[in-house]
């Protein structure tokens, strides 16, 4: 009989042959499992992190919204309608101290005013006036035309003095600037 020997004689052929590494596809298809794995992990985290956020926010503007009493906020949107109603008032407030002021400034001294008519509506003067002569009544009418605050001059009604001065009326337009309150 022959005798029983423990080391084969043959290598198995399965055995023989070598082992192929990993296949690129499986590797692959490993890598983008383990990095599903990771994200959906990190969302979910995420997910918790807002989550606790929006109950901390919410818990916050509950406690603003019991701070604010209902009577201060209606107190609050009077108070805010009167000042309102006093901006506009102001606004168009008009200022005939500027008309003074700039007549004032723009007179010449051979010039003088006996009637002042204010028209509030249209920022119209009507003003009667004299002068020592034609020629300080053409300085004065020019003065007028300048100033930034009068918009439009006009003249009429001329009649001589018996000191040989110039009686007229002059219609002055001034500027919306120069009259509202701003």
């Amino acid at each position: 009989m022959a005798e029983p020997s423990f080391i084969p004689k043959s290598l198995p052929q399965r055995l023989a042959q070598a082992r192929e590494p990993l296949g690129t596809f499986l590797f692959l298809g490993v890598l983008v499992f383990v990095i599903s794995l990771l994200a959906l992990g990190g969302l979910f985290f995420y997910e918790r992190l807002l989550s606790s956020q929006i109950t901390d926010l919410v818990k916050s503007l509950e406690r603003l919204k019991a701070d604010f009493d209902a009577d201060s906020i209606n107190e609050l949107a009077r108070v805010s309608e009167s000042i309102q109603t006093a901006q506009e008032v102001l606004f168009s407030h008009r200022r005939v101290s500027n008309v003074f002021m700039l007549l004032e400034s723009s007179t010449l001294p051979e010039v003088r005013f006996s009637k002042f008519s204010f028209d509030a509506a249209s920022n119209q003067l009507t003003l009667a006036a004299e002068a020592k002569s034609y020629t300080a009544l053409a300085h004065q009418t020019e003065i007028f035309k300048k100033s930034s605050g009068v918009s439009k001059t006009s003249l009429s009604s001329f009649s001589l003095t018996p000191a040989g001065g110039v009686d007229y009326e002059v219609d002055l337009t001034f500027n919306p600037a120069l009259v509202l309150a701003r």
